[in-house]
């Protein structure tokens, strides 16, 4: 735990320190304030998971706004063409919960209410959000929905029901090298970030790799990698 709290905190740090470098000068590509708004939404699943799951996260909805959607396909495309040479820039995003999944507890009376059909006080979501199945497995509900979904606007949606205990979303355990995206104001900023050492507890090493977009140009704005605690360089990831 101790170790895991420790590399979260430098993350934060990196990230930190990233986002204020690059105040100083940096060009970044705009977003239209009014396209952002829309209510234009793609039609999920679309072929392009990465992009999806990152604007889904970056707009803070339950299903990918167009326009966010393919924005962020355009830089990615632009980035790693331009700058395929940069160690770290095919590192994807890949969120931490899973899309479209929620796991649920209920009181046992409701839990039977559920399995034999009785139960309607979800009936308005579960079409709202497209589920698409579920499953009562050791008590427990686990609900798969339709498309990519952003678990944590579902877990939003569904967290008041009558006779709930418990929901959570599910993922993986561990850390990962990951494409981590800052929205700040009209801007999207890019951070590649690999990671390595003793990650199934939380990687201890991270370099971040920062990129923008204007105008059809992807700029490789520098890189970042922290340090141990007393100064000294962090060794190289893996090959």
């Amino acid at each position: 735990m101790k170790r895991t709290l420790e590399a979260l905190i430098l993350m934060a740090l990196a990230y930190l320190i990233l986002v204020k470098c690059s105040n100083r000068g940096a060009t970044v590509s705009p977003i239209n304030a009014s396209e952002l708004d829309t209510l234009e939404y793609v039609d999920t699943p679309t072929d392009g998971y990465e992009a999806e799951t990152a604007a889904y996260f970056l707009g803070e909805t339950r299903i990918a706004r167009k326009y966010l959607y393919e924005k962020i396909r355009a830089d990615l495309g632009l980035i790693r063409s331009k700058h395929d040479s940069v160690v770290g820039v095919n590192v994807k995003h890949n969120p931490y919960a899973s899309p479209s999944y929620l796991l649920l507890l209920f009181d046992p009376v409701v839990t039977e209410s559920i399995r034999s059909g009785e139960y309607h006080s979800w009936d308005s979501l579960n079409g709202i959000c497209m589920l698409d199945t579920f499953e009562i497995n050791r008590g427990y509900v686990e609900m798969q929905f339709e498309g990519i979904q952003n678990p944590m606007v579902l877990f939003d949606i569904y967290k008041d029901l009558p006779g709930l205990w418990h929901i959570s979303t599910s993922g993986r355990a561990g850390d990962w090298p990951v494409l981590a995206m800052i929205r700040e104001g009209k801007t999207i900023k890019y951070f590649f970030r690999e990671a390595w050492g003793d990650c199934y507890c939380g990687c201890i090493f991270s370099r971040f790799s920062y990129f923008t977009v204007f105008d059809s140009q992807a700029t490789y704005r520098g890189s970042f990698q922290n340090r141990s605690c007393d100064g000294t360089e962090l060794p190289p990831p893996p090959e």
